[in-house]
């Protein structure tokens, strides 16, 4: 599953922060407050037998330039396994300041 890599929690939240700041960078159209959120229902689904499923989101803001990332990992039971959050300011060159 992992490829035999072996990555280090800092490690992925520094790829995500910086897959983050190229999503925000290729979508940087103007916000507009009339802008209408879905509100749709999505309901979870358990991986496969000896899987871990890691379910994450992200937000991020264009006033102050920050960002979140939290994720959560169970087991092909749904039984919790582990959890972790971590907050960033993008400073004027794109580099994220994280605290984890």
């Amino acid at each position: 599953m992992w490829n035999c890599k072996s990555n280090t929690p800092h490690s992925i939240i520094s790829k995500v922060f910086d897959n983050l700041h190229q999503w925000k960078s290729a979508n940087a159209a103007p916000y507009h407050d009339n802008q209408t959120v879905s509100n749709r229902e999505v309901k979870w689904q358990k991986p496969l037998s000896d899987w871990v499923k890691c379910n994450t989101e992200a937000s991020l803001f264009s006033s102050p330039s920050r960002s979140g990332f939290a994720a959560v990992l169970r087991d092909s039971k749904g039984t919790f396994m582990v959890a972790f959050d971590a907050r960033s300011t993008l400073s004027s060159d794109g580099r994220g300041y994280g605290h984890a």
